[in-house]
């Protein structure tokens, strides 16, 4: 007859000594943060922590899990995956570590938010609203007397004044406003005049002459003999 010849252990059993006559079982069981290699043929294997960006939980003979995206684990043998800290992002599944997040835009920008798996990016300001270079989460709206009628913008422009005999209203947010006539009776002259000066009004004992310019105080007129106007900015005098 001839010689027996020797059998290769299946998969998952294994036979440590030269004379086995049987395969045996590998004990896969490990506990928390730790999973088991190389058994199989000739060797039982051992426990051996889990990798860098993978955890286990629990005892058992499961493998490790990697890290979900916005978690992480750094070194070996974890039973938990941190979450990334303020101000860190990780997007990808099995990391050892978060990325810092950097939140520089360029002017007329803002950075939306950062964090856990987002890094989070750059964004337009509204009309309205402006920003200057910087690591910004947020746009200003325009101060008093500004405006901003474009998206992006890294500051707000100056509400202008009208010319001579008009008056604007309604500059501020999105809009320039717009200029219109001061009303008869009125006047307004365009020398030292800020945007939002309102017009005058022609004093007591005068009126305003409807059809001459607004422009200045010449718009005004003295009653004539015999009449009078006790109040102001009106457009005729009383007998």
């Amino acid at each position: 007859k001839g010689m027996p010849t020797c059998v290769d252990c299946a998969a998952g059993k294994f036979a440590s000594s030269t004379s086995a006559t049987s395969c045996k079982t590998c004990n896969l069981f490990c506990p928390a943060g730790q999973y088991h290699v190389n058994c199989g043929s000739g060797e039982a294997g051992a426990c051996q922590p889990c990798k860098a960006g993978t955890f286990k939980a629990s005892e058992g003979t499961h493998g490790c899990t990697a890290c979900e995206t916005g978690q992480y684990s750094s070194g070996l043998g974890h039973s938990s995956c941190l979450n990334c800290a303020a101000h860190t992002f990780q997007p990808a599944t099995a990391q050892a570590s978060c990325k810092a997040c950097d939140y520089t835009c360029a002017a007329g920008q803002y950075h939306t938010p950062c964090g856990l798996s987002i890094d989070g990016d750059c964004k337009q300001c509204a009309k309205g609203r402006f920003q200057v270079a910087g690591t910004n989460m947020s746009c200003d709206s325009c101060a008093s007397g500004r405006f901003q009628d474009v998206e992006g913008a890294g500051s707000c422009k100056t509400c202008q004044p009208c010319s001579a005999g008009k008056v604007r209203t309604g500059c501020s947010g999105v809009s320039a406003g717009t200029c219109t006539s001061c009303e008869f009776g009125r006047f307004k002259v365009s020398a030292n005049q800020s945007w939002d000066s309102p017009c005058e009004r022609c004093s007591a004992g005068r009126f305003g002459q409807i059809g001459t310019p607004q422009t200045d105080a010449s718009h005004c007129v003295v009653c004539s003999a015999g009449q009078y106007q006790e109040e102001e900015g009106q457009t005729s005098c009383t007998s």
